[in-house]
């Protein structure tokens, strides 16, 4: 963290922690949306105000690229101009559907080591 000495170093140090804030793989969508939005309202009081749209660029970048990227594709892809509500909705269902995929490669894992347990012991006997 740098220290701040004066004044004026305070948006500059804002702008900086919005620039550098990076999504990482164990912390929710919703709490890594919030830093952001955090910081954008510490920026705001200090006088400086960045649109929506780059507010929402900021949601988008720097997301782990191996579970985000084709969302991110998706959205840069659009006609419609980004915004935070909507990049918002989109970030946090595509939290969900990794955690439902997870979930279901787990399981599905389980499954195909029982069944392969169950054959082994069977051609045992």
């Amino acid at each position: 963290m740098v220290t701040i000495t004066k004044i004026d170093d305070l948006p500059m140090q804002l702008i900086k922690e919005m620039v550098t804030i990076t999504k990482i793989d164990d912390l929710p969508m919703q709490e890594y949306l919030r830093k952001i939005q955090d910081i954008n309202r510490k920026i705001n009081k200090v006088g400086i105000g960045f649109a929506d749209n780059l507010i929402a660029c900021f949601f988008l970048m720097d997301l782990p690229i191996d579970k985000y990227e084709g969302l991110v594709r998706n959205l840069e892809r659009e006609d419609e101009k980004l915004n935070t509500k909507t990049v918002k909705a989109k970030l946090l269902l595509e939290e969900k559907r990794l955690k439902r995929d997870e979930e279901l490669d787990s399981g599905n894992k389980a499954l195909l080591m029982k069944n392969t347990n169950w054959k082994a012991k069977r051609n045992t006997y």
